[in-house]
Formats: C-alpha cells, structure tokens, sequence
C-alpha cells in the first residue's frame, strides 16, 4: 500500500462513484508506470551518477599514479645529476691530484730526468770532443815523435 491513491481508495470506497473508481483503477497504472519511469529514471541517473564516481575515482587514481612517477622521475633525475656531479667532482679530483702529484713529486723527477738527459747529451757530446781530442793528440804526438826522430836521426847523422 505505498500508493497514496490505493490508500485513498481504500479508506473512501463509498465516497467514490463506481465510475470514478474504475477510472482511479485505471489510472494506477500509468501512475506506476510513471513511477516506474521516474524510478528507472533514478536508477539511471544512479547508476551513472556511480560511474562518473568510478570514473572520478579513476581518473584520480591514475593522476596520483601520474603524480607518483613524475616525483619518481624527477627523483631519478636528480639522483642520476647528482652522480654524475659527484663522479666529474671525483675525475675532477683524480686531475687535479694527478696535477699536483705531477707538480709536486713529478716536476722534481721530471726535472732531474731532463737534466740527467741534458747531462747525458752532454756527456755524449764532452765524449766525442775527447775522442777528436785525443785524435788530435794521437796525430800531434805522431808528429812529434816523427819530429823527434827526425831532429835524432839529424843529431846523430852530425855527430
């Protein structure tokens, strides 16, 4: 008995004339079916109202999903810079001890090794002159022993 017309017609049976009954019978239907329409229409409008919800719901899921790799990726991206500043700020390092050893206890050795090349060279060269040298003396000394023999030979070809 939700409908209010049964109800009325219950309650008021003998107030009614038969023809008005019939036609209160008879509109009970389209009151049901408008009813029925308004409640199908509700259910309708429910039922999409439920899924723009879902869709809502998804959509806001998948933002946060969204959001979620963005921050991972702008996390791994500035990991990735990070290392790598961290890694040239290293190779930066190595260079410069690198330098500094160079400077400081290779340019010793590198002094030492171009001066013991120069001293080589040098030696190299004080060696040839000594040879020409003592060529020259060889060939000065021939002399004189040729003169040597010479001037005897003319002492004792006098005496």
């Amino acid at each position: 008995m939700d409908n209010p017309a049964l109800v009325e017609i219950f309650m008021n049976e003998k107030f009614y004339p038969p023809e008005h009954l019939e036609s209160l019978v008879n509109d009970l239907p389209t009151s049901f079916k408008s009813k029925q329409k308004s409640n199908h229409a509700l259910d309708e409008r429910i039922v999409a109202l439920k899924e723009s919800l879902h869709a809502k719901i998804l959509l806001r899921s998948l933002k946060k999903q969204l959001l979620d790799a963005e921050i991972k990726a702008a996390n791994a991206k500035r990991d990735y810079f990070e290392a790598k500043k961290a890694m040239l700020s290293q190779l930066q390092d190595a260079v410069d001890s690198e330098d500094s050893s160079d400077s400081e206890t290779d340019c010793p050795l590198q002094n030492i090794k171009t001066r013991l090349e120069e001293e080589e060279l040098a030696a190299q060269i004080e060696e040839r002159m000594l040879k020409e040298q003592l060529k020259e003396a060889q060939m000065h000394a021939a002399n004189y022993e040729k003169v040597y023999y010479e001037t005897k030979s003319s002492m004792l070809s006098f005496s």
